[in-house]
């Protein structure tokens, strides 16, 4: 498709935009940290994985939705952006963070049934690009992420916003 799109670049504002895994309050639990936040919520004393050394990046949703935003706000066309952070972390340190933040320590066990063949071990972009491009956004820490889902509110007051 980005290369469709390409053809059009010089007669159409077109932006290709590259988003790298996000995450939030209500998200299916068919995808990795929103399964772990449910099993953690309902304290499941053993959880099955697939690989856990691979890392990724998993930014707020909210953050991401404030860059979609400055991205139709600025002058960029004819062009391809990752929506990254640049930071990525091992599911065993989502995991570990889940367990600080609840105090809970459920059993891991690895699963063939989620492993995947041909994993890439590491999978993190630069967000160089969308720096230049968007001049003013910032990535919530992992944790504050991982409380709101574990809170499960879909949003947050004026106050807790200016608060953070």
């Amino acid at each position: 498709m980005e290369l469709v799109a390409r053809i059009w670049f010089e007669r159409l504002p077109i932006l290709i935009v590259r988003p790298f895994n996000y995450t939030g309050v209500g998200q299916k639990e068919s995808f990795v940290v929103p399964k772990l936040v449910a099993a953690f919520k309902q304290r499941s004393p053993e959880l099955q994985l697939g690989d856990t050394t691979v890392v990724r990046e998993f930014m707020d949703v909210r953050d991401v939705a404030q860059i979609y935003a400055g991205l139709l706000e600025s002058s960029a066309v004819s062009d391809l952006v990752n929506i990254c952070s640049g930071k990525g972390y091992r599911l065993s340190e989502v995991i570990g963070r889940l367990e600080t933040i609840t105090g809970f320590r459920p059993l891991t066990k690895r699963s063939e049934t989620y492993l995947r063949p041909n994993d890439i071990p590491t999978l993190i972009g630069s967000p160089e690009k969308l720096h230049r491009i968007v001049k003013r956004f910032s990535f919530r820490p992992l944790e504050e992420t991982l409380e709101w889902m574990i809170d499960g509110s879909t949003h947050r007051s004026a106050a807790q916003e200016a608060a953070k």
